[in-house]
């Protein structure tokens, strides 16, 4: 088994219950070995979300869909995060999760939105004061 510390975010899961869920997308990118890696993880997690069925997604912030968006977030360093392209991917999750219903992101954020926002503006904050302004 890896090392904890290695591993970015873990998050144990029972494994019967990950193969079965579009969640386990991310808690695979909470898991990544590299930066390569986790790209190609993104990537896959950002074609799983990426549908418009409301209760689908329901049941995906149910689940904590935000709150590991916001740990991958938060878990990157600042150079990690001036690499645009991971950062537009976790954007592109957010927005695909928030297709669901009005009522379930009412809930979402009075749950989620303070730490989501806080990690949002950090990231904006971040890539300004590299110099990266408007890359993502």
């Amino acid at each position: 088994m890896p090392s904890k510390a290695r591993v970015i975010g873990y998050i144990p899961l029972d494994r019967g219950l990950r193969a079965k869920s579009r969640v386990s997308k991310l808690l695979d990118v909470t898991r990544a070995k590299d930066d390569a890696d986790r790209v190609k993880k993104l990537a896959i997690a950002v074609k799983a979300f990426n549908h418009h069925d409301k209760d689908t997604h329901d049941a995906d912030i149910k689940s904590g869909a935000i709150s590991i968006v916001c740990n991958v977030l938060r878990s990157c360093s600042p150079f990690f995060i001036a690499k645009s392209k991971e950062v537009q991917h976790l954007c592109k999750i957010l927005l695909q999760l928030l297709r669901c219903n009005e009522d379930r992101a009412r809930a979402a954020f009075c749950l989620d939105g303070s730490a989501l926002i806080t990690v949002l503006l950090e990231v904006i904050e971040i890539n300004y004061r590299l110099g990266r302004k408007g890359d993502v």
